[in-house]
C-alpha cells in the first residue's frame, strides 16, 4: 500500500456487486486518473490536492478523437472538412472551454453509442419499462470500443453495408446535431455548449426572481469522466482539501458564496473565485461585519 486512497464513486467491492448492484457506479475513468494523480506526487500538499480536483485532461476520449481524426473523417465527404481536421489537431487533449476538437470528440462517441446501442435499449425497455438506458451506459464502453475497434461483421448494425459507414454516419449526425444546437458547429466550443447553470431554490421556481438570484452562466471546463467534474446539469458542489490539525492551509472553494442573501455584497463574490479556479482559504478571514441578537425592550 502506498497510503494513497481514492473512489471517485467508482466500484469498490469485487463479488458482493453481483449481489447489491452498481447503483449507478461510474465508470472508472476519474477514479484512475486521480489515482495516477496521487501516485506521481511522491509529497503532497493541499495545492497538489486542489489541483487534481481540477484536471481536465480528456485522458477517456484520446482514443476516439484519434479514430476520428485517422480513420473516419478522412473519407467522409462534409462542409468545413478542413476546419475540423484542424480543430482536432489542436484539440490539447483537455475539456478546455475554447476546444472545438474536444465537443466534436464528445458528441461523435455519444452518436456512436446511439446508433450501436438505441435498438437494444428500446426492446429492453418494452420488456422492462423500469430499466434506465443509463444505467447501461458505463458498462457498455469496452464492447462498443471492441466493436468499433474490431469491427466483426456479424454483429455490424442493420442498415449499413460496413463498419465505416456506420461511423461516418455517425460523425455526420454529430455536425447536424450541433449545427441544431448550437446554430453553426464551426463557431461552437465546448465551453459555449457546456454552460455552468446554478440556480438558487427561488430563481428555480419564479422567473422574476432568476435575475436576482441565479448566477450568470459561464463557459466552463470540465466533464463527467475527469477528475474536474462539471457540465451544465452535475458537477461538484464544491472542492475540500483539509488535513487535521492543519485548518490553517486548508481549502473550501464553492460556487455562488456562503452568503445566501442576494442583496448582499458577497453573494456572487464565490463564483468568481469559483470559474477563476482561485483556491479560497477554508478559515474565514478578518471580520467584516456582524450580526447582533438583542433583547427587545416596550
Amino acid at each position: 500500500m502506498d497510503g494513497r486512497l481514492w473512489t471517485a464513486n467508482a466500484r469498490t467491492l469485487g463479488d458482493e456487486f453481483a449481489v447489491i448492484g452498481d447503483g449507478g457506479l461510474a465508470l472508472g475513468a476519474r477514479a484512475q486518473q486521480i489515482r495516477d494523480g496521487l501516485r506521481s506526487l511522491p509529497q503532497i500538499d493541499e495545492k497538489d490536492l486542489f489541483a487534481i480536483q481540477l484536471d481536465d485532461r480528456a485522458l477517456f476520449l484520446s482514443r476516439w478523437h484519434d479514430l476520428l481524426l485517422q480513420n473516419v473523417i478522412p473519407g467522409a465527404d462534409f462542409a468545413g472538412k478542413a476546419y475540423a481536421i484542424e480543430a482536432l489537431q489542436n484539440w490539447q487533449a483537455r475539456a478546455s472551454a475554447e476546444s472545438l476538437g474536444y465537443l466534436l470528440t464528445r458528441e461523435f462517441r455519444l452518436k456512436v453509442r446511439h446508433l450501436l446501442f438505441s435498438p437494444l435499449f428500446t426492446a429492453l425497455q418494452q420488456q422492462e419499462p423500469a430499466v434506465s438506458a443509463k444505467s447501461l451506459y458505463a458498462p457498455l464502453e469496452t464492447a462498443m470500443w471492441a466493436l468499433v475497434s474490431e469491427q466483426p461483421k456479424h454483429l455490424l448494425p442493420g442498415g449499413y453495408d460496413n463498419w465505416q459507414q456506420l461511423l461516418q454516419q455517425a460523425w455526420l449526425a454529430t455536425l447536424t446535431d450541433l449545427n441544431q444546437q448550437t446554430g453553426n458547429w464551426q463557431t461552437a466550443s465546448w465551453g459555449t455548449y457546456n454552460q455552468s447553470y446554478f440556480q438558487h431554490p427561488l430563481g428555480k421556481v419564479i422567473d422574476t426572481l432568476a435575475p436576482l438570484t441565479n448566477m450568470p452562466s459561464v463557459p466552463q471546463a470540465g466533464d463527467s469522466f475527469m477528475p474536474r467534474v462539471a457540465t451544465n446539469s452535475f458537477g461538484a458542489s464544491e472542492r475540500l482539501v483539509v488535513a487535521p490539525g492543519q485548518e490553517q492551509s486548508g481549502i473550501l472553494s464553492m460556487p455562488s458564496a456562503q452568503s445566501g442573501h442576494p442583496l448582499s455584497p458577497y453573494y456572487f463574490a464565490g463564483e468568481t473565485r469559483w470559474q477563476a479556479d482561485d483556491p479560497v482559504p477554508l478559515l474565514p478571514g478578518k471580520t467584516v461585519w456582524q450580526l447582533e441578537m438583542l433583547p427587545g425592550t416596550n
